[in-house]
């Protein structure tokens, strides 16, 4: 196996989700894909990174394969990266070789990161979405600080054409109430919807978006929350979260 990736530094808010929850993620590469994912211990969160094969410069693959590896040492090596490196994963035994290039500077930096071969598959979770909105990143920014402010949880309730943000403390309460334009970008309510969720499992898509131009959301009552990102063109996270239970 081996896999170069020429936007190594965008890589790197990909890994810090990631290692939030969970120091192991699989992963994942078959003939026309790589993917990276992730379980919470709680079962409470799971993420994954989609990877078409054309979004590498080179892209070779003997077999499928699933491993597991460490997430944290993924990220700390992501986050080495600079302006112009490319990441390059190759297989060497029980070893996943990581390397930072920079073809410009003419730097070459190779890390190893221990890994074992998994059984396990990327199952998706399959949503019937009541409610799909999308915002610039910016102002989901803008929601995470002001509900931070207030409370651990936020409410989405969702009706008539809009989607009211609610969070409620000790002697404190904050609404936004985010309407198309105003200040979505787009917006479909197929019926009333009402769902709560934890303001720091919100808060582990707030590196991501920072790379992406926007974040889609999309959920229904009592169930869980989808928040996707499109990084680079089909490059793609996807970070599920559970309801808070009543």
């Amino acid at each position: 196996m081996r896999l170069l990736y020429d936007k190594a530094e965008k890589f790197k808010y990909l890994t810090h989700a990631i290692s939030r929850l969970h120091d192991e993620v699989y992963l994942e590469v078959s003939r026309d894909s790589v993917r990276f994912w992730v379980m919470s211990p709680d079962k409470t969160a799971m993420a994954f990174v989609r990877l078409p094969s054309h979004a590498f410069s080179d892209f070779e693959v003997e077999s499928e394969v699933t491993m597991a590896i460490s997430s944290e040492e993924l990220d700390r090596i992501a986050r080495r990266a600079i302006r112009g490196d490319a990441l390059l994963l190759e297989s060497k035994g029980e070893l996943l070789e990581a390397a930072l290039l920079n073809r410009d500077k003419g730097i070459e930096r190779r890390f190893s990161l221990s890994s074992s071969l998994r059984e396990e598959r990327f199952k998706d979770i399959r949503l019937k979405p009541e409610v799909e909105f999308v915002m610039s990143s910016e102002d989901f920014g803008l929601l995470l600080g002001d509900i931070k402010l207030v409370s651990d949880s936020v409410t989405f309730k969702a009706e008539n054409e809009e989607v009211r943000v609610i969070a409620r403390g000790e002697e404190k309460e904050y609404t936004w109430i985010l309407r198309r334009g105003d200040p979505l970008l787009d917006l479909r309510v197929e019926g009333p919807a009402e769902a709560s969720y934890s303001r720091s499992s919100l808060e582990i898509a707030s590196r991501p978006a920072s790379a992406a131009e926007e974040i889609r959301l999309a959920y229904a009552t009592e169930r869980p929350l989808r928040m996707s990102f499109a990084i680079a063109g089909e490059e793609v996270m996807v970070i599920y979260v559970a309801p808070l239970a009543e």
